[in-house]
């Protein structure tokens, strides 16, 4: 079993070593040095570790059948739009197809938990993406995943849930929220006032589809209609 790892700042492995390795994970030297401590964004939101809970967000079903956060997906996409501004030559690592504009100085890789199998980053941002009443948290109940999600990050590990969906089932997903509440790393997104302009616009667009949804196939169907009339009417002739 791994007992000592170089990779994470202490306030991120602790939560694997309990979880994971039996608090039998230890902290290597130089994962404890002050110039480990990389505060890229401005407060205690975005520290070394943090749980930020968005309770408004909505899974939905995806075109392929898998599910999307529209909601996270915003929120996500604003705090990297706060990285690039604020820290500019932090972040190292390219991976161009996932940025128009890209700079050798910035990158962000956008993959599943497998994709991440023994890769590693400075800062990790998960979407846990789960939002529903009934406490479904399909394949994130996989502890070898969980543990791979939560192992990946060298000085900031952000992780963006339903605190509400994910503390409804015994599962390590219950004691992730439990845990950030106890070590106080735990955040709600409308703390910041750009995350929550993001999440909030998100949903007002969401919202916006749906009311035009019924207007949408109202006119399918009228052009679907004449059509069909159309070749009806070729076809006399």
């Amino acid at each position: 079993m791994l007992n000592i790892q170089y990779r994470m700042h202490p306030s991120i492995s602790k939560f694997p070593s309990e979880e994971f390795y039996d608090k039998q994970l230890a902290d290597a030297s130089i994962v404890k040095l002050t110039s480990y401590n990389k505060q890229f964004l401005k407060g205690k939101m975005y520290g070394s570790y943090s749980f930020i809970n968005i309770s408004r967000d909505k899974e939905q079903s995806n075109h392929d059948h898998s599910l999307k956060n529209i909601a996270e997906a915003a929120a996500v996409s604003q705090i990297i739009q706060s990285l690039r501004k604020e820290c500019f030559h932090e972040i190292q690592k390219t991976i161009k197809q996932y940025i128009s504009d890209s700079d050798p100085n910035f990158s962000v890789s956008v993959r599943s938990v497998d994709g991440f199998q023994g890769g590693e980053e400075d800062i990790i941002i998960i979407s846990s993406v789960r939002s529903n009443g009934v406490g479904n948290i399909g394949f994130l109940s996989n502890r070898q995943r969980t543990n791979v999600a939560f192992t990946r990050a060298r000085y900031c590990l952000w992780i963006l849930g339903n605190a509400s969906t994910l503390i409804n089932r015994n599962s390590v997903w219950r004691e992730l929220v439990l845990d950030a509440k106890e070590r106080k790393c735990f955040h709600n997104a409308y703390e910041d006032e750009k995350l929550a302009r993001a999440i909030e616009n998100s949903l007002w667009d969401l919202e916006l589809d749906s009311l035009e949804a019924p207007f949408k196939k109202l006119s399918l169907w009228n052009n679907s209609n004449t059509a069909s009339t159309s070749f009806r009417a070729h076809t006399k002739t």
